[in-house]
């Protein structure tokens, strides 16, 4: 992998070294977003040229997305660490994701393309939880159901526990609580589950912060009762 690298010339060696950001497949608004305004408007030449030298594969039909091989990808992030770039390039990655699903209708839903981005979002989660636990929040929130549908039971539940450790605003903590009842009653934890959402509810309702998901806590159990 080296040798090829090496043959990089400077713009494709400073695109290849910042894929190095993604925890597994990527399309390529994400790759134009991580690259960062000096090199969005030439990705479109430089990430083909990655494509030519074997170091990005394309996979997928119709709307392309791509892969580094895990060697390939562990040598790309060993770079990016090198070039001090790591943790912006990380950052922007977790609010590309952040922003992506922005609300619950944004970005693809399951059968649309939601179960590749579950490693994505789970690694921006991740970041966000130190950087901003409000925005981890949000963007677990928006997801939380849609993982559920793809299957993706444990790495939401994670998630949600990770967040949770942070110190948070009442309103938040209450909004994850919706999420983990939901999560305990889909395993059969019913009496555990309606424990949670009332207490969620009630924080919720005082608040007057977060009417949406206040709702959802209130509807979740009238479904369960």
């Amino acid at each position: 992998i080296d040798w090829s690298y090496q043959l990089l010339d400077d713009g494709e060696r400073d695109l290849f070294d910042r894929l190095g950001v993604f925890p597994a497949d990527f399309d390529y608004p994400a790759v134009q977003s991580i690259a960062g305004r000096d090199m969005a408007a030439a990705v479109v030449a430089l990430l083909p040229r990655l494509v030519d030298k074997s170091l990005v594969s394309v996979i997928g039909g119709g709307a392309h997305r791509y892969r580094l091989l895990e060697t390939v990808r562990d040598f790309a992030a060993e770079q990016l660490a090198t070039s001090g770039e790591a943790p912006a390039l990380r950052s922007r990655h977790a609010r590309y994701f952040r922003e992506l699903f922005r609300n619950g209708q944004a970005g693809p839903g399951p059968g649309e393309g939601f179960e590749d981005e579950v490693a994505n979002i789970h690694a921006a989660i991740e970041l966000l939880a130190d950087e901003d636990p409000d925005a981890a929040c949000g963007l677990l929130i928006e997801t939380y159901v849609r993982m559920m549908d793809v299957g993706a039971f444990r790495s939401g539940e994670a998630l949600n526990a990770l967040i949770r450790q942070r110190d948070l605003a009442p309103g938040t903590r209450a909004a994850l609580d919706v999420n983990r009842a939901f999560h305990q009653y889909l395993t059969g934890r019913r009496e555990e589950a309606l424990t949670v959402l009332f207490g969620a509810a009630d924080v919720l309702l005082s608040l007057r912060e977060d009417q949406l998901m206040a709702g959802r806590a209130t509807s979740l159990i009238a479904g369960i009762l």
